[in-house]
């Protein structure tokens, strides 16, 4: 018996379960930017994200795994109100999406992951921007009186992603 894992003849399955995701998650974010509260798209959204994103870490593609992470951690943060499904989270979201498509075409076809990853960084890097632009007060100044506890900025592997520290743990 091999130890050793044959990429190749699970691939044609990999390939079908994603593009059958896919679709699903296009059809949540249109009903998502319609209703922000619909929390069983919201759910199956994140949960088919979580799903590509560990399914492409195992296959070891990592541009798709990483899109995929990213969109999880967004999904993830709404969930725990710490975003809000608005326009600009939900224009990020259906790009990334965009950006899955195209890897997952790639996979087949070439793609050079890495622009794509570069691209998919860029893009969340100017919402996080924008997220702290409209988060600060009227003189620059972040706000002072946040109940919820602070947010820490942490950079790693999938990107930049904000915590939420309650307050009793600082």
């Amino acid at each position: 018996m091999s130890n050793s894992f044959d990429k190749l003849s699970v691939l044609d399955s990999f390939i079908e379960e994603v593009n059958s995701y896919l679709p699903e998650i296009e059809a949540n974010l249109g009903r998502l930017a319609h209703t922000p509260g619909d929390m069983e798209a919201l759910e199956e959204t994140y949960r088919r994200t979580h799903t590509i994103g560990g399914s492409a870490s195992m296959m070891d593609f990592p541009g798709l795994a990483h899109v995929a992470h990213g969109m999880e951690d967004i999904l993830g943060d709404v969930m725990d109100d710490m975003a809000t499904l608005d326009s600009p989270t939900i224009g990020l979201l259906q790009r990334s999406l965009a950006r899955m498509h195209r890897l997952v075409d790639g996979i087949r076809n070439g793609i050079n992951e890495d622009a794509v990853i570069a691209e998919d960084d860029a893009d969340y890097s100017q919402y996080r921007v924008m997220l702290e632009s409209a988060a600060r007060n009227q003189d620059g100044r972040p706000p002072v009186d946040d109940s919820r506890g602070p947010l820490l900025m942490t950079v790693g592997f999938w990107g930049m992603q904000l915590h939420r520290f309650p307050p009793n743990l600082l």
